[in-house]
């Protein structure tokens, strides 16, 4: 009875010593099908009340690289009739990147069930949201090439700079800045791994809307600019997306 009584005592002075420890900061790593990197930092607050306080920040980015492929012949063939630049090639994107800076603010309620930890809830969102896009014209030559007896024709970047790696006839920077706003719906779970860290889940959906606040083209020069064009940018007011989370926190 004695042994019982100090396990239970030691047992009770654990639990209210973790319910002390009122705040908690914790690594959170999201997996997006179209973000490469994507990292938060998350705080919480935990009340007497079934509710707790969240804010996360969050920074994401993403890329898209085509220019060590051009040779393969990715590329659109315009004949100029012009002697000096013959053929002039155009791929559909040569480079393009996005990254964001997002600030979460919400309240989470943990439900627990047969000794599981269930939490549920729901964020506000406000954020910065940038795309960058290169484009590229080159100059092409046609090259004959013989097989099987007979004289076929290809296509290969002249490359005229040898401290490049091709060289350019113009090309385009694209950028584009958002404001963001949207809301968080989240169900995940907590897994206590001792008194002070747990780790934590969640299956969330972002509802959000992106404005342009501001936008800017820079071209290299004025030749072959048609083949470049700008392209049209507006705001988006609706997007969802579900993705996933795993965070590492530590309470204190």
């Amino acid at each position: 009875m004695t042994l019982s009584a100090t396990i239970s005592f030691a047992q009770d002075e654990a639990e209210a010593s973790y319910t002390r420890l009122k705040n908690s900061l914790g690594i959170d790593y999201r997996f997006e099908s179209f973000n490469d990197q994507n990292i938060g930092l998350t705080y919480r607050r935990f009340n007497s009340s079934p509710y707790n306080l969240r804010a996360n920040l969050n920074l994401g980015s993403s890329s898209f690289n085509q220019i060590g492929t051009l040779y393969l012949g990715n590329l659109l063939i315009y004949e100029t009739f012009d002697s000096a630049t013959p053929f002039i090639g155009v791929p559909s994107i040569s480079y393009a990147r996005s990254s964001y800076q997002k600030i979460e603010l919400g309240v989470e309620r943990i439900l627990s069930v047969r000794n599981l930890n269930f939490i549920v809830g729901v964020d506000g969102t406000i954020g910065h949201y940038s795309t960058n896009r290169y484009h590229a014209v080159y100059s092409v030559e046609e090259v004959p090439v013989t097989q099987n007896g007979k004289t076929y024709s290809q296509y290969q970047i002249v490359n005229k700079d040898s401290s490049t790696f091709y060289s350019e006839l113009n090309s385009i920077v694209e950028e584009r800045n958002f404001l963001t706003l949207g809301v968080n719906l989240r169900l995940g779970f907590k897994l206590d791994l001792g008194n002070r860290f747990f780790a934590t889940g969640f299956m969330n959906y972002n509802i959000e809307s992106k404005f342009l606040v501001k936008e800017s083209d820079k071209y290299k020069n004025e030749d072959y600019k048609e083949h470049i064009p700008s392209q049209a940018t507006s705001s988006r007011f609706t997007s969802g997306n579900f993705y996933y989370t795993l965070g590492l926190n530590y309470r204190f």
